[in-house]
């Protein structure tokens, strides 16, 4: 495995890693998108770990700081990251399909890479499948972001909190704010608002873009560690259709017990390589592309 460095952008000013295979890679090659605002190496260094395994069996795996992050210099255009993160994602991917020969590709990230992941795979036949660890939105645009939060904090206080004894002494202790969790909680029984209607229409748009992913046999593995928020939002957004998607075999869920929304702990890093390595390879065999190869690695291991 070797890891080197690239450019990608109009000008080059954005910059990535790839780990690469000791030998030709296999056809899929993976991008991970930027957690957040934290650059290339993911937090707690487990985007290193997660491309380097990939890598080393069989995976070209590429790490990207999008622009103004990490190694990236800021858009000359001064266009939001939001807006123009999907369309960064595709440059990358067009480097290194251009560089390596490979034409598909899954893409990787946390909490906002994972949203930005999502959204990709509405604009690029070459995507093949993500993995979604803690998804956050289901979009890009922040003020969108910003209503399924809210959103997620209702489903979480409504349908977890108030069950969960420690959460009940916390407020009575006076570490909640009592004026946050009332009017959280009021305004999931209150009469449906513009933004109430603002959500039904995004859960409708993320359930058509879910069933065009169907349909085209794009692959999703959806990770979520314990207690995080994105689990409440999933529930919201995905939560109706996840039984048909899994019957259709292109959805994934794993839920990651013992770990925090950085994958702070070894342990938790250690299982989410071996679960994306799992997944990675079962992609492969289910698109019939160099299936003997796949499974030779599966023998090894």
């Amino acid at each position: 495995m070797k890891d080197s460095t690239f450019t990608f952008g109009k000008r080059g000013s954005r910059v990535g890693i790839v780990s690469a295979p000791e030998t030709d890679p296999l056809p899929v090659a993976a991008v991970v998108i930027n957690s957040g605002r934290i650059h290339r190496v993911g937090p707690h260094r487990v985007y290193v770990r997660l491309a380097r395994a990939l890598a080393a069996e069989g995976f070209l795996t590429a790490r990207i700081d999008l622009s103004g992050l990490g190694d990236s210099e800021p858009r000359e255009d001064f266009r939001p990251l939001g807006e123009c993160a999907v369309e960064e994602v595709a440059e990358a991917v067009e480097v290194l399909r251009e560089r390596f020969g490979i034409e598909r590709f899954v893409l990787m990230g946390n909490c906002a890479g994972a949203a930005v992941a999502f959204t990709a795979l509405a604009t690029d036949a070459r995507l093949a499948g993500a993995v979604l660890m803690n998804i956050n939105a289901y979009g890009t645009d922040d003020d969108t972001a910003e209503l399924l939060a809210r959103k997620a904090a209702e489903q979480f206080y409504v349908r977890r909190a108030c069950l969960d004894p420690e959460r009940w002494k916390k407020l009575f202790s006076g570490r909640s704010s009592y004026r946050r969790v009332a009017s959280t909680v009021a305004r999931k029984f209150l009469p449906a608002s513009d933004q109430d209607k603002e959500f039904d229409r995004e859960v409708a748009r993320v359930g058509a873009e879910l069933e065009r992913l169907r349909q085209s046999g794009t692959r999703l593995l959806f990770v979520f560690t314990e207690g995080d928020a994105s689990i409440d939002l999933y529930e919201l957004m995905v939560g109706k259709l996840e039984a048909d998607l899994k019957t259709s075999a292109i959805l994934e869920r794993r839920l990651m017990e013992g770990s925090d929304h950085l994958f702070s702990v070894r342990e938790a890093q250690r299982e989410l390589v071996d679960g994306v390595l799992v997944w990675m390879r079962g992609l492969q065999l289910d698109s019939g592309v160099d299936r003997q190869a796949v499974v030779q690695l599966e023998d090894e291991l």
